[in-house]
């Protein structure tokens, strides 16, 4: 394009010994855009990523193996700002006593250097377990674990306009859970959930679910579910210090959700799917920015909601033409806390379109071409000026 350019490979093959693997790279160059006003913008940036994945499959069970390595440069006002890193992940799958167990580790180092702020340089090592038993009666029991530890080393470079303290910091985090698939009957199910959490800010964490499921009628689906969903603190809600922030923000707690969520999907015939979501979003403790005659701190002052739908419909009109359509709509309104005043950029809370809204057509022509088109249009911001 004329704003854009990528080149990328991929190739895989087997080995004699039933390994299968692949090898990719890829190059992304994006030019700098402009302003209504034709003024010259910033903001060029190019990337370049490469990667491989291995699997093998050995009776019954399965081990893979996959990495990636990736650098990019993205121009700032100041100086241009770099992000590289680097991954390994590996997985097995397999028989145990009792049922099907996985177990899985990742290492991952995240480099971010900002001239104008912060180098960063965070890794991560993240191992966790799951075991699915045997059936026993109407009951599918899913079991499992994890642990994660963050080593991270911030370099700031302008402690007197920001800075992340203390510059070098360790976070663990552990986690247990249990699901239950209880049937009820033929034709229904009903998942219960719990995973407890533990983080170093604010400790143990409860994160609950249920899920009802019921084949209404051969291919077609009517489902609901509850959940409390939370974002634990991160270094900067906690140790992000500037001098409106001139003590951090310690007493900073969890964000919290609760999703109320009911939906229907359905194959009514081999060339027709669709589907139906509708949602519900309770949320407390959100995140502010609040002024006081001492200065200033991040807490979590705000609550608010958020109503929504979303469907897709897939219809494969011919062996050759596929066409697909999705909309999504929502409404949402967040304010302060009662008996808190306004936090700083409220309002920019839930300044998102409304509603968005594709539609897609895909052609084979032949047997190795396929034309895609794609029409997409997405709603204006509430409030632009934000």
């Amino acid at each position: 394009g004329n704003r854009d350019s990528a080149v990328a490979a991929r190739w895989g093959a087997s080995t004699a010994a039933g390994t299968a693997y692949r090898l990719y790279a890829r190059h992304t160059r994006r030019e700098a855009s402009q302003l209504a006003s034709g003024a010259p913008l910033r903001d060029a940036a190019r990337m370049a990523q490469a990667g491989f994945r291995a699997d093998r499959t050995d009776g019954a069970s399965r081990l893979t193996l996959q990495g990636d390595l990736y650098e990019s440069q993205i121009d700032e006002a100041v100086s241009a700002r770099r992000v590289s890193g680097v991954n390994l992940l590996g997985r097995w799958r397999g028989n145990v006593a009792g049922g099907q167990g996985q177990l899985q580790a990742y290492l991952d180092r995240a480099i971010r250097d900002a001239p104008s702020s912060v180098r960063d340089v965070l890794d991560t090592f993240d191992i966790e377990y799951q075991q699915a038993l045997a059936p026993r009666g109407a009951h599918n029991i899913l079991l499992g674990g994890g642990w994660r530890t963050q080593h991270d080393d911030v370099t700031n470079y302008v402690p007197a306009v920001l800075a992340l303290l203390p510059a070098k910091r360790r976070l663990d985090l552990a986690n247990v859970f249990a699901q239950d698939e209880i049937a009820l009957g033929s034709r229904m199910k009903l998942t219960l959930g719990l995973k407890l959490e533990h983080n170093d800010y604010t400790g143990l964490e409860h994160l609950p679910s249920a899920r009802l499921a019921w084949d209404v009628a051969p291919n077609h689906l009517l489902w609901a579910a509850v959940s409390r969903n939370v974002r634990a603190p991160a270094r900067v809600d906690r140790d992000y210090v500037i001098p409106l922030l001139p003590q951090g923000s310690p007493n900073f707690q969890s964000e919290i959700a609760r999703v109320y969520e009911v939906g229907w999907r359905a194959q009514p015939s081999p060339a027709l799917s669709y589907a139906l979501t509708l949602y519900h979003h309770d949320f407390s403790r959100l995140r502010s920015v609040d002024l006081s005659p001492a200065g200033g701190s991040l807490n979590n002052n705000v609550e608010g909601r958020l109503n929504g739908l979303s469907s897709w419909a897939a219809w494969r009109v011919t062996d050759r033409w596929r066409m697909t359509a999705a909309y999504v709509h929502t409404d949402q309104q967040f304010r302060a806390r009662p008996g808190v005043p306004p936090p700083i950029l409220i309002n920019s809370l839930g300044n998102d379109p409304r509603y968005r809204v594709s539609l897609g057509s895909s052609f084979d022509i032949g047997r190795t071409v396929e034309l895609d088109l794609q029409v997409r249009r997405v709603g204006a911001l509430p409030d632009p000026a934000v």
